[in-house]
């Protein structure tokens, strides 16, 4: 089984001497419907890990698809449905407009449905540190 596997390759990390490990927390993964978080994706990791092993957690608010990605993770739908309606919310390279991730500019100006970029993101964060407060 998959988590049988998982747990077999942190062990043999922990036994050649790797004493933490890196994961990303998708906002996609955990943000389900808008503004309501779920962890629990990342609980059965964390079980795993109590093993001694140290985790690293990158709080990933982009899009995982394109440079060298081997999945395609989206943003969150309620985001994305935000875009459609001003795709000048997004990151703009000289090519092309790409929705990878929301624009820095926007950071401070309330247009995820009435919040800002930065209290989206901080509800994100503030939800995952409290679900594994005590590991």
């Amino acid at each position: 089984s998959m988590p049988r596997a998982m747990n077999a390759s942190l062990m043999a990390l922990k036994s050649a001497g790797v004493d933490c490990v890196m994961v990303d927390a998708w906002c996609r993964l955990v943000e389900t419907e808008g503004l309501k978080y779920n962890c629990e994706p990342y609980a059965e990791l964390v079980q795993m890990l109590m093993h001694g092993l140290k985790l690293q957690v990158v709080m990933s608010i982009h899009q995982c698809d394109g440079n060298g990605d081997n999945c395609s993770i989206t943003l969150p739908p309620c985001v994305l449905e935000d875009i459609s309606k001003n795709p000048e919310l997004v990151y703009t390279d000289r090519s092309a407009t790409r929705p990878e991730y929301i624009s820095l500019g926007c950071d401070s100006v309330p247009v995820l449905n009435g919040r800002t970029p930065l209290q989206v993101y901080s509800d994100y964060m503030r939800s995952f540190r409290d679900r594994f407060r005590d590991y």
